[in-house]
């Protein structure tokens, strides 16, 4: 709760006010220096941690991996930002994608058979010429994504002309 300016302050503080008292307030200021102590020892426990959890930190690679590589078959990608991404002729077969960020990513041409895009946002991705047969678009977000020539989840082929 106090920062550790403000716990400095206050200690001094107490022990200026208490060191020129009576022995009672002598002990008054120990006890409220005990207290204070570990009520600041409390709440810094209790602070969040800033180390990435297991399945962040695979995500986190997983990214790094499809970035570099083109290639996450199986991946984990789920609640990833991809925005903008360059994921052209990418394979991404059975990869999780669920709740993604892929908005203006380019897709075209890439390899997403059985892959999971529920909840992903594909607002202004190019889908052009990609394979999704097989794959979960369920309340995935597609305003303004482009599919000529894509096949679809059933197996058909989205053409525009």
């Amino acid at each position: 709760m106090f920062g550790f300016h403000i716990e400095n302050e206050i200690y001094t503080q107490l022990i200026m006010i208490f060191s020129k008292r009576p022995v009672t307030y002598g002990a008054i200021a120990l006890m409220s220096l005990i207290t204070l102590s570990s009520c600041v020892e409390s709440n810094q426990a209790q602070e969040p941690s800033t180390t990435p959890t297991s399945s962040e930190t695979n995500v986190s690679e997983a990214v790094n991996r499809l970035i570099s590589t083109k290639e996450c078959s199986g991946c984990d990608l789920s609640g990833a930002n991809l925005t903008e991404a360059d994921l052209e002729n990418a394979i991404l077969t059975d990869a999780d994608l669920s709740g993604a960020n892929l908005v203006g990513a380019d897709l075209e041409k890439a390899n997403l058979i059985g892959a999971n895009l529920s909840g992903a946002n594909l607002q202004n991705a190019d889908l052009d010429n990609a394979i999704l047969s097989n794959s979960d678009l369920s309340q995935a977000i597609l305003i303004d994504a482009e599919f000529d020539q894509t096949i679809m989840p059933d197996g058909t082929i989205r053409n525009y002309e």
